[in-house]
């Protein structure tokens, strides 16, 4: 019985110092999966650390250019409304203009007109005298007119 009890204690010795040698394997496994864990959770929030400032430096580019655009559209608006401004004093530039020539058309019309009665005048006085030209003064006046 000795030698069975010595077997039994070897087979035991044996199967414990495989299971001590087992743990200790899987405990160096666990902590080399505990380390690759760590750099694997530093290298994701390193990447959530650039993504955030992608992401801030998005937001950032996204509201200077909606200032910009605010400021342009304002300038523009600006702009827009001076141009609309020098449009209507040019209107009435023109309408003041218009009136003017209209005036002065008005008054050399009137100013032919009456050169054209005294051309008619000296001609009527020119046939009572009987003084006789080439071509009727009336005639010349109308193609002087004309021209």
């Amino acid at each position: 019985m000795k030698n069975i009890q010595n077997i039994i204690n070897g087979g035991l010795a044996v199967i414990v110092t495989l299971l001590i040698y087992q743990n200790t394997q899987l405990h160096e496994k666990v902590e080399l999966l505990e380390i690759y864990a760590q750099q694997d959770t530093d290298m994701s929030f390193d990447r959530i650390e650039a993504l955030e400032e992608k992401l801030t430096t998005s937001d950032n580019i996204q509201k200077q250019i909606a200032d910009n655009v605010e400021a342009k559209f304002k300038s523009d608006d600006e702009n827009f409304k001076s141009l609309i401004k020098i449009v209507e004093e040019n209107d009435n530039n023109v309408s003041k203009t218009f009136e003017v020539v209209q005036n002065n058309f008005d008054i050399h019309e009137a100013k032919i007109d009456r050169i054209q009665k005294n051309l008619k005048l000296v001609q009527l006085n020119m046939d009572t005298l009987e003084i006789k030209t080439q071509a009727p003064l009336v005639d010349l006046i109308g193609l002087w007119i004309e021209y």
